[in-house]
């Protein structure tokens, strides 16, 4: 199995706590809800510990569930403090709970992303280079389309509140970047938190893809400067200045139009 891209390489969550608890010190001997061990909120509780100079054994991690379990643990005190994200946080925050740490300022941990087998990706090659085509796509729709972008928050998270929509946007939209290339530091965190430390990061990754999406996109910047042009210098036909470029053209991939464009 090969990670081939990665959408979140910090994992964006925050950790909050009951109105009471207003200092990460605070939780020394409390509780910490969480989805389940070995998952990514066990993760995130670790690396804010780390980063805050504790121990482990200073605090308890109770398995709470899931989303809506953990935020009801939280209200009703059964839990201190537990990890979330937009738009819960919101929630959170106007009941008058208080955020302790956003996880993604600890640094790399690899989160969402694409993974396949070797012998998948040797074979299916180009449909798994056009999904993340589709998956790049998305993502500058996220980043240049705030509108639209609200409408289908508002429509598939099923929230009306606006602020609460708006914080899920400004969340989740800055985490984005251009190109969903995996941080190799993100598997080396997962690795040593696994003790596994010694194994080299790289052989779990093969970006092969996402360079070959990013040459195809600045050769197409290329060809669409009108200074390659005069110089005969485009690289989809050196010797014609004034045809339609290939690179203009948008191209189809399944049910996703592709639009070249910069990372």
């Amino acid at each position: 199995m090969v990670i081939v891209a990665t959408l979140e390489n910090k994992l964006p969550m925050q950790l909050i706590s009951r109105p009471e608890i207003k200092e990460p010190q605070q939780l020394r001997g409390k509780t910490i809800g969480i989805n389940r061990f070995g998952g990514s909120n066990d993760a995130a509780v670790l690396m804010a510990i780390k980063a805050w100079k504790m121990d482990p054994k200073d605090i308890t991690m109770l398995q709470t569930g899931g989303t809506a379990a953990r935020m009801a643990a939280l209200l009703s005190n059964k839990v201190s403090a537990t990890v979330q994200s937009y738009p819960e946080i919101y929630q959170a925050r106007k009941l008058g709970m208080n955020v302790l740490a956003d996880i993604g300022d600890f640094g790399f941990y690899t989160n969402t992303s694409n993974i396949v087998t070797r012998s998948y990706l040797q074979q299916n090659r180009a449909a798994v280079k056009g999904f993340i085509k589709g998956q790049i796509e998305g993502m500058h729709y996220v980043k240049t389309n705030k509108e639209g972008s609200l409408k289908i928050l508002r429509k598939y998270l099923q929230v009306t509140d606006a602020e609460a929509i708006e914080g899920t946007y400004e969340f989740f939209a800055k985490r984005l970047l251009r190109s969903p290339r995996t941080e190799l530091e993100g598997i080396k965190n997962i690795l040593v938190s696994i003790d596994a430390g010694d194994k080299n990061p790289a052989d779990f990754i093969d970006m092969s893809l996402i360079d070959e999406i990013e040459r195809e996109v600045v050769s197409s910047r290329n060809c669409m400067d009108p200074k390659n042009r005069a110089r005969g210098t485009c690289p989809c036909s050196p010797t014609n200045t004034s045809h339609e470029h290939e690179s203009r053209k948008p191209r189809t991939l399944g049910a996703v139009t592709f639009q070249p464009r910069a990372f």
